[in-house]
């Protein structure tokens, strides 16, 4: 039964708990001490009868003077398990010789070990966080990286977009020169200006080329907004200023030469007027036929006859300055007025010369002119200046459309952008 009990407590003893921690060397004292404790329990119960613990050999024996002990005779053998000596049948009832205790030395956990373990612990834990960290600071560094590279990206554009608005305002500052004379009414000092603005537009258009060049790295899908606005409407003002400077210039022309040819043609109707009018006194004072009044008819004749030439040579003038007015019918109907005049001044110098055959026959030949001269009036505008306006526009029809449709845009678009440039401090 001692050896049965002996067995069952060291086995209980042994027995490691399902949910421990620590390492496994900890573990292998906290066993070692389990059956020491066993041991010394197992003595305070029979004082008397000394069981042999663990074969009868002590675990821990203090330094110094050894005391003999039994050794196991032949028939004895070493108890190592609940099945019997080892080469001895397990009926052997002979008691084992009690060996006498020696005092037991106190058991010291190996602190030291404990604390280096504790200590790699320690470490091992701080080089994880260590490595935690360091990934962190470089993914915050990365982070601040992508971010700075954005931002100086971002200034980058806007000062493409500057840069261009910049120039695109310089380049509308010319072309709001030509605009003046285009939407004005054309006059002389307008007509003055003509040929400087239009040679300004050629920088006008270098502007807009390179407006369009900054424009072109300013824009983005990461922008702002009103960044993505300021470049959408920078492009349709450089698109419309083109389109401006394009047609600007024929429309300035054809007002100018449209300007001249009505200036001219004015002073050569006032002409007209003044030699139809001499012409109309040279024939009343033919009706009463007296040499003085053939004089004086015939004096009359000739002023009619030599306003109606430089009336002519003027019409002709502004129809070569403006081919597109149809002015034939104004220099049809001069023409017939001078020879008209010339049928007249004959008739009264056959008169002066008594050659009254010749006098009548160049009065009826002035008479059938002036008749179809006359008729033909019936056919004329009362301002030939008409003809030019209406010839004008026709001709700027349809340069003048493009031209207010790219107006109207360029307006829109420089609308917005002044106003963004004058938010931002521009």
């Amino acid at each position: 039964m001692s050896r049965k009990n002996k067995h069952t407590k060291l086995s209980h003893a042994a027995h490691i708990k399902r949910h421990t921690e620590g390492t496994s060397n900890e573990l292998s004292f906290s066993v070692l001490d389990a059956a020491k404790n066993a041991a010394d329990a197992e003595e305070g119960r029979d004082s008397k009868v000394k069981m042999p613990r663990f074969g009868g050999i002590p675990l821990f024996t203090l330094p110094g003077k050894k005391k003999p002990h039994t050794t196991p005779q032949k028939e004895e053998a070493l108890p190592l398990s609940s099945k019997g000596p080892v080469g001895m049948p397990s009926q052997l009832s002979t008691p084992a010789t009690i060996v006498p205790e020696t005092p037991k030395k106190q058991y010291e956990p190996p602190v030291d070990e404990i604390a280096r373990r504790k200590t790699r612990r320690r470490l091992r834990n701080g080089l994880a966080v260590a490595v935690v960290a360091v990934a962190l600071v470089g993914l915050a560094g990365a982070g601040a990286s992508f971010l700075y590279k954005e931002y100086t990206a971002y200034n980058e554009r806007v000062s493409y977009l500057e840069t261009s608005l910049s120039d695109l305002t310089q380049a509308y500052d010319i072309i709001m020169e030509m605009d003046a004379i285009v939407a004005g009414e054309m006059t002389d000092e307008n007509a003055a200006k003509v040929t400087e603005v239009e040679d300004k537009l050629a920088e006008a258009t270098a502007l807009l080329d390179e407006a369009e060049s900054s424009l072109q790295p300013a824009e983005s899908e990461a922008n702002r907004a009103e960044e993505k606005e300021a470049v959408a409407n920078a492009s349709a003002a450089i698109s419309a200023g083109r389109d401006m400077i394009e047609q600007g210039p024929s429309i300035m022309d054809a007002a100018v030469s449209a300007m001249q040819a009505t200036q001219t043609i004015e002073v050569a109707w006032a002409d007209v007027i003044q030699a139809d009018t001499l012409a109309r006194d040279a024939a009343a004072l033919i009706a009463d036929t007296t040499m003085e009044n053939v004089e004086a008819s015939k004096e009359k004749s000739v002023q009619a006859r030599d306003l109606f030439g430089e009336a002519l040579v003027q019409f002709q003038d502004a129809a070569a300055v403006y081919p597109s007015a149809d002015l034939s019918g104004q220099i049809d109907y001069i023409e017939k007025r001078i020879a008209a005049m010339e049928y007249a001044i004959a008739s009264d110098d056959a008169i002066l010369a008594y050659d009254k055959e010749t006098a009548a026959s160049q009065n009826d030949a002035y008479n059938a002119v002036d008749q179809e001269a006359a008729e033909l009036a019936q056919t004329l505008p009362d301002n030939p200046s008409e003809l030019v306006k209406s010839a004008y526009l026709r001709d700027i029809e349809q340069s003048e459309k493009l031209y207010n449709e790219a107006r109207s845009i360029a307006s829109t678009a420089d609308a917005f952008i002044r106003d963004y440039l004058g938010s931002n401090g521009k």
